[in-house]
């Protein structure tokens, strides 16, 4: 009987919720059934087809956090003709169409992404300007909350039909296509997942809604999160003292590293606001780490002023400084104001999600023309450009046509080579040659390593004459370590040092390493070699008790400090017992 009650409270609720968000609903369904007719037909329309699929599936997803938003409006304003506000979307989605989204590139996709998270951003902050709300953090929590357990149901109901249909395949014989089960999935996420979500969000001014605190998420954040955050907090600046005494800035993860905890102190700031009153351990950690951050994000953008310096600011580059502006302006807004209200976190977010994709400061427009000046100051210095004409050399140094290379490289990639004036109309990186007297120079990622490689004929080594030798060993495989024993004969290999022994009846007859030969041959034949003959790959070993030949027909290794390191190599040894 419960359960019973429980669906049929659930399926009035969904309906209730399709009834109140109908466009939402509408935009959700269409984007699951584009989807599902993408997987069924995708493969076989050509690539303009398909693309043009793709921007109406993406237009009619924009289209969902578009109507969430409007619906939103019209239920603060109380509109009584909200069938304008919705005509009004159409016609930006249509606009978007048009004139934003013309491809399915790198770039369309940045600001297409930058936008969706913007309106579903609106989504949840616009009610609370419509009135002097309140809990704004438990409100987002509740969501939140929602969300997950959104995605818990979709993946059983998921999981169960696919179950069936998995069943009636087997057991049944009904043949179940692969794609049923894709189907199923996007009908679970775009139809149900919707539906059930929006079942959810509370209706009429929030300032008469209470929300708690649910007390789970309260002990994660006081008893786990927060002590985890301190500690995390202690090791930055144990690490930032190395740094003063070391005198060496790092290289590498460091402003990424910060730049995550910063966000995550940032999101538990958010989280406890509304506890730090009454929670006297909320409230010393929201004081003191409010502060003691502020250095850490100093230094964080420090090391990512030292990456721009360097290398020029790139898409990548540009968000992490933006994440880091807004992380460091929210954690001071609630540290130091009295009474913060949290939903301007969220609005300055959305904002700024919005500002990064449009205008002269867009992420585009920033990053290109700084990889531009980078590009056009190579040129200059390699009298390659003069009164924004290019004219061509050969000259140029080997370091500087690899940087040349990379910068084409990424701004054709990533802008296109469109805007520079200076290069000839449909310019591309196989013109270079023509162009700027050399051509597309590849980076060399072998930090100062040089590696070589030598292979025999392997006709030669198949067979092998063995009349003056008393036993033939194959060690074709030297990763592993290798013992062979034949009444009183014992040779023992090992694979970690290179090292080789010998010995009769107890006797040691012969001991050496092997990554000899290995410098013999680097120091006759270079890196430039690679096709040997058996007898060059071939090394004779003898003293008063022994003589072994060595056959090699397969040697990788590298010189590095002006070491030569044997890596792998195959061989072959022939044993006479004096």
């Amino acid at each position: 009987m419960k359960i019973r009650v429980f669906l049929k409270n659930g399926i009035q609720s969904m309906y209730a919720a399709i009834q109140r968000f109908p466009i939402t609903i509408l935009m959700t369904s269409l984007t699951s059934f584009l989807l599902i007719y993408l997987v069924h037909e995708g493969s076989s329309m050509n690539s303009s087809t398909l693309e043009y699929y793709q921007r109406i599936t993406m237009t009619l997803a924009l289209g969902i956090p578009l109507s969430l938003c409007i619906k939103r409006i019209t239920e603060m304003k109380s509109s009584q003709s909200p069938w304008l506000f919705y005509l009004g979307g159409l016609l930006l989605l249509g606009a978007y169409y048009l004139f934003l989204l013309k491809d399915v590139e790198m770039l369309t996709g940045i600001r297409y992404a930058a936008v969706s998270i913007a309106l579903y951003l609106g989504f949840i902050f616009l009610p609370y300007f419509s009135a002097d709300s309140h809990d704004f953090e438990l409100y987002t929590l509740r969501l939140g909350g929602r969300f997950f357990l959104t995605g818990i149901y979709t993946i059983v109901l998921f999981l169960g039909l696919a179950g069936i249909f998995f069943t009636i395949d087997r057991l049944l014989g009904i043949s179940i296509k692969g794609e049923i089960y894709m189907d199923l999935w996007i009908a679970s996420v775009g139809i149900f997942a919707p539906a059930f979500f929006l079942a959810a969000i509370p209706q009429g001014p929030l300032s008469k809604i209470s929300f708690s605190f649910p007390q789970a998420f309260q002990v994660l954040l006081l008893y786990i999160v927060m002590p985890l955050l301190t500690a995390y907090t202690v090791i930055l600046y144990l690490f930032f003292a190395k740094i003063l005494v070391n005198q060496e800035w790092p290289q590498g993860l460091v402003a990424h590293l910060v730049l995550w905890y910063s966000i995550i102190t940032t999101v538990v700031f958010f989280f406890i606001d509304s506890i730090r009153s009454k929670n006297k351990w909320a409230q010393t950690f929201y004081f003191w780490l409010s502060k003691l951050i502020v250095p850490i994000l100093i230094i964080m953008f420090v090391s990512i002023g030292i990456r721009i310096n360097e290398y020029g600011i790139t898409s990548n580059r540009y968000f992490v400084v933006l994440t880091g502006l807004w992380v460091t302006g929210s954690i001071l807004y609630l540290g130091f104001f009295k009474k913060p209200k949290t939903v301007w976190l969220l609005a300055s977010l959305s904002i700024l999600a919005f500002l990064s994709v449009f205008g002269p400061w867009s992420h585009e427009n920033l990053s290109f023309v700084s990889q531009a000046n980078r590009l056009e100051k190579l040129l200059i210095k390699n009298e390659l450009l003069q009164e924004n004409v290019i004219i061509p050399s050969s000259t140029v140094p080997k370091e500087d046509q690899i940087a040349i290379s990379e910068q084409i490289s990424y701004l054709n990639r990533i802008h296109g080579l469109d805007r520079l004036s200076y290069f000839p109309a449909s310019f591309t990186t196989g013109q270079m040659d023509q162009v700027l007297g050399f051509s597309y120079q590849y980076p060399d990622y072998s930090y100062g390593r040089e590696y070589f490689s030598y292979m025999s004929n392997r006709d030669e080594v198949r067979l092998i004459p063995t009349k003056d030798y008393d036993y033939f060993l194959d060690f074709g495989n030297n990763y592993a370590s290798t013992q062979y024993s034949l009444e009183d004969i014992k040779v023992l290999y090992d694979s970690q040092t290179r090292e080789i022994s010998l010995e009769k009846n107890g006797q040691l007859l012969y001991h050496d390493f092997l990554s000899k030969f290995g410098e013999e041959l680097y120091e006759k034949y270079g890196s430039n070699h690679q096709q040997l003959s058996r007898e060059d790959l071939m090394f004779v070993e003898e003293n008063e008790n022994v003589k072994i030949t060595f056959i090699f027909f397969n040697v990788e290794g590298e010189k590095r400090d002006d070491t030569v390191q044997l890596n792998y190599f195959n061989f072959y040894a022939l044993i006479k017992i004096k």
